[in-house]
Formats: structure tokens, sequence, C-alpha cells
């Protein structure tokens, strides 16, 4: 997913991110951002 979340408002991103974090054992998520709020649920790897 590329920045799919640049549209969204603090609230919506805390949603987001939750259903991400629920996925996150279950699938595997490629997210593109520029918020840093992002990595601090997740693991990170950079290229």
């Amino acid at each position: 997913m590329d920045e799919v979340e640049a549209a969204l408002d603090d609230v919506n991103l805390q949603r987001f991110l939750q259903l991400v974090n629920e996925f996150r054992d279950e699938a595997q998520l490629i997210i593109v951002s520029h918020q840093n709020a992002q990595w601090k649920l997740q693991t990170a790897y950079t290229v």
C-alpha cells in the first residue's frame, strides 16, 4: 500500500494502525508511509 494513510486525520490514522496490527500475524503487509506513527506498531525494514 502506498501512503494509504496520507489523507487520514489522527483518529482515523489510529483506527487504521489498529487494523494493521490485528492483521500482522495473519498477513504480510507492505506499507509505504512518511508518517512515523506507522513504525511505532510495526516491525520496520528499510531498503
